[in-house]
Order: structure tokens, then sequence, then C-alpha cells
């Protein structure tokens, strides 16, 4: 998925009304949605939830198949831990609406929200250092996501994710996420000695009318 897509919707000019909102209000939603998720257990109530807060979004003009598409690539890790644990068809279930309800509702946010007014907000209450983290990190899963989609369609391509040979599914899924987490790592060392390269001093100065 491409960051221009997403930087496009979040400053898009005829957005709908999730784009005028107050950050601060679209904070606390997400709040909210994430509260409400950890604390039900309830198959109809999380999936009351995940179509509740998909309807917002599409109410606010949001793009479904953006919305949709990012708020499924969480799903890929809730599955793996699924058929790693072996609780049933109903606590996967569970796992999955919690998963997708909240990714829905972080999702609305990205995109209806220039990123740069996110964290100016959010580091006035979090430590200097852990809000640059995440702000560093907010590039950074897109960049995985991509990569994400690019092995998935790799693996479908060769076969690889067929539901008929649940072991090799299985492993293949292990050895994807393995990618992933090694991906991860390469890309958090290269970022470190960019930062360092440029002087990073502990602190991002974060500018709501442009970016860091």
């Amino acid at each position: 998925m491409r960051l221009a897509d997403i930087d496009r919707s979040a400053t898009s000019a005829d957005g709908g009304w999730l784009h005028r909102a107050p950050v601060v209000l679209k904070l606390l939603g997400l709040v909210a949605v994430i509260a409400a998720a950890i604390i039900n257990w309830n198959l109809w109530v999380l999936g009351a939830l995940a179509c509740g807060v998909g309807a917002l979004g599409l109410s606010a003009r949001l793009r479904p198949r953006l919305l949709l598409t990012l708020a499924a690539y969480p799903l890929v890790f809730s599955l793996l831990l699924s058929a790693s644990l072996r609780p049933g068809w109903v606590l996967t279930g569970v796992l999955l609406l919690k998963t997708f309800s909240t990714a829905l509702a972080a999702v609305s946010l990205v995109l209806s929200t220039p990123y740069p007014r996110i964290f100016a907000l959010t580091g006035r209450i979090l430590p200097q250092l852990l809000n640059d983290s995440l702000l560093m990190t907010y590039r950074s899963l897109f960049i995985l996501g991509d990569l994400l989609g690019n092995l998935l369609t790799a693996l479908r391509l060769r076969g690889g994710l067929s539901w008929r040979h649940p072991i090799t599914l299985a492993r293949n899924l292990g050895d994807l996420f393995g990618s992933l987490v090694a991906s991860a790592l390469d890309l958090s060392e290269r970022d470190y000695e960019i930062l360092s390269l440029r002087g990073y001093d502990g602190d991002l100065r974060i500018d709501t009318k442009g970016t860091p």
C-alpha cells in the first residue's frame, strides 16, 4: 500500500465529517474502541463493535478498499497466533474481531488526520523519547505493510497459502513472520543510523503545518 494514498486521504480537502473532527476527540474515540475490544469477550458484541467502527469510517467518506485493506493486515498475525494456540473456532473469532475492530479504528484515525497533528498532540502527553519512537514506527509499519503484501502475493502465486495443506501453510506463515521480523530489525538499524548522521539529540520537532 503506497504511503502517498494514505497521506492523500488524510489531507483531502473533500473529506467527510471525520476529517473535520478535533484530533483529541478522534484519539479519545480510538482509546474507547481499544478499551471496549480488550474488556469484551463476547463474539456478537465484538462483531457489532467492528461493524459499527467500519460504518463510521465509511460514513466519513474514507476509501473503502484502502480502509479495509489496511485494517486487514494485522489479521495475519492474529491468524498465526490462533494457529499456534489452537483455541477453537469461537475464541479464534473473538481474537480476530478484537484485532479487526481496533485496526479499523486506528486506520480511520490515520486516514482522516495528517500524522504531524496526531504526534504533535501525543507529544504533550507522552514522554518525548516514547513519542519520537512512535513517530518513527508509524512510517516503518507501512513500509513493512508493503513488504507483507509482496510476500503474501509471492506465496499465493506459488500456491503456498492453500488451506488444503495446513502443515505447509503453517510453515510458510512462520517463514513469512520471520522475514518480517528480520526486515523490521534491519529497518530500525537503518533509521537509527540516519538519525545519528542527522544529529538527532533526543527531540524531534513537529510542525503541525508541515512535517518533522
